[in-house]
Protein backbone atom coordinates (compact mmCIF):
# COMPACT_ATOMS: atom_id res chain seq x y z
CA UNK A 1 0.00 0.00 0.00
CA UNK A 2 2.53 2.72 0.84
CA UNK A 3 4.69 1.97 -2.22
CA UNK A 4 1.26 2.47 -4.17
CA UNK A 5 0.66 5.59 -2.46
CA UNK A 6 4.20 6.60 -3.46
CA UNK A 7 4.00 5.59 -6.69
CA UNK A 8 0.72 7.23 -6.93
CA UNK A 9 2.79 10.71 -5.80
CA UNK A 10 5.25 10.47 -8.03
CA UNK A 11 3.14 10.21 -10.74
CA UNK A 12 1.09 13.38 -9.40
CA UNK A 13 4.21 15.19 -9.58
CA UNK A 14 5.48 14.44 -12.41
CA UNK A 15 2.12 15.19 -14.42
CA UNK A 16 2.25 18.00 -12.48
CA UNK A 17 6.04 19.16 -13.89
CA UNK A 18 5.25 17.89 -17.64
CA UNK A 19 2.09 20.82 -17.29
CA UNK A 20 4.60 23.58 -15.95
CA UNK A 21 6.99 22.56 -18.66
CA UNK A 22 4.43 22.92 -21.64
CA UNK A 23 2.50 25.85 -20.42
CA UNK A 24 6.30 27.48 -20.20
CA UNK A 25 6.65 26.85 -23.96
CA UNK A 26 2.88 28.21 -24.42
CA UNK A 27 3.62 31.36 -22.93
CA UNK A 28 6.87 31.82 -24.42
CA UNK A 29 5.89 30.79 -27.55
CA UNK A 30 2.48 33.10 -27.85
CA UNK A 31 2.56 35.56 -24.89
CA UNK A 32 0.26 35.55 -21.81
CA UNK A 33 -2.84 37.29 -23.45
CA UNK A 34 -2.74 34.61 -26.23
CA UNK A 35 -2.00 31.44 -24.41
CA UNK A 36 -4.68 29.14 -23.90
CA UNK A 37 -4.83 26.13 -21.57
CA UNK A 38 -6.42 23.84 -24.69
CA UNK A 39 -2.63 24.69 -25.95
CA UNK A 40 -1.20 23.64 -23.26
CA UNK A 41 -3.01 20.77 -22.76
CA UNK A 42 -2.03 19.94 -26.40
CA UNK A 43 1.85 20.50 -25.86
CA UNK A 44 1.82 18.11 -22.52
CA UNK A 45 -0.02 15.74 -24.19
CA UNK A 46 -3.23 15.61 -21.42
CA UNK A 47 -6.68 16.11 -21.71
CA UNK A 48 -7.41 19.89 -20.72
CA UNK A 49 -9.65 18.91 -18.12
CA UNK A 50 -6.88 17.45 -16.40
CA UNK A 51 -4.90 20.60 -16.53
CA UNK A 52 -7.78 21.49 -14.52
CA UNK A 53 -6.69 19.04 -11.89
CA UNK A 54 -3.59 20.26 -11.29
CA UNK A 55 -4.38 24.09 -11.91
CA UNK A 56 -7.99 26.07 -11.07
CA UNK A 57 -7.05 28.24 -14.18
CA UNK A 58 -3.86 30.55 -16.71
CA UNK A 59 -3.69 32.74 -13.58
CA UNK A 60 -2.92 30.08 -11.51
CA UNK A 61 -0.68 28.15 -13.56
CA UNK A 62 1.19 31.17 -14.83
CA UNK A 63 1.74 32.49 -11.02
CA UNK A 64 3.05 28.68 -10.35
CA UNK A 65 5.53 28.53 -13.07
CA UNK A 66 6.60 32.42 -11.83
CA UNK A 67 6.83 31.86 -8.34
CA UNK A 68 8.80 28.81 -9.44
CA UNK A 69 11.04 30.84 -11.31
CA UNK A 70 11.76 33.24 -8.73
CA UNK A 71 12.56 30.31 -6.42
CA UNK A 72 15.49 29.46 -8.62
CA UNK A 73 17.08 32.93 -9.28
CA UNK A 74 17.03 33.32 -5.64
CA UNK A 75 18.54 29.79 -4.62
CA UNK A 76 21.21 30.52 -7.29
CA UNK A 77 21.74 34.63 -5.48
CA UNK A 78 22.20 32.87 -2.19
CA UNK A 79 24.82 30.37 -3.59
CA UNK A 80 26.79 33.20 -4.74
CA UNK A 81 26.26 34.78 -1.00
CA UNK A 82 27.63 31.56 0.11
CA UNK A 83 30.59 31.30 -1.43
CA UNK A 84 32.06 34.70 -0.21
CA UNK A 85 33.22 36.40 -3.38
CA UNK A 86 33.60 39.86 -3.22
CA UNK A 87 31.17 42.15 -3.91
CA UNK A 88 31.49 43.42 -7.51
CA UNK A 89 32.36 39.98 -8.18
CA UNK A 90 29.12 38.92 -6.56
CA UNK A 91 27.06 41.63 -9.07
CA UNK A 92 28.85 40.33 -12.19
CA UNK A 93 27.41 36.52 -10.89
CA UNK A 94 24.24 37.53 -10.82
CA UNK A 95 23.86 39.64 -13.66
CA UNK A 96 25.24 36.43 -15.40
CA UNK A 97 23.16 34.30 -13.74
CA UNK A 98 19.94 36.91 -14.42
CA UNK A 99 20.58 37.14 -17.86
CA UNK A 100 20.87 33.19 -18.58
CA UNK A 101 17.76 32.74 -16.49
CA UNK A 102 15.76 35.45 -19.48
CA UNK A 103 17.73 33.34 -21.78
CA UNK A 104 16.47 30.34 -21.04
CA UNK A 105 13.20 31.17 -20.02
CA UNK A 106 11.98 34.17 -22.10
Amino acid sequence: MNQEKCSRTERKEKRQQQILQAASQIFSDKGYWKADMESISRRAGLAKGTIYLYFPGKEELFLSLFKSGQTELLNKILSLIRQGLSFTRMVEEAVDIYLNFFQQYP
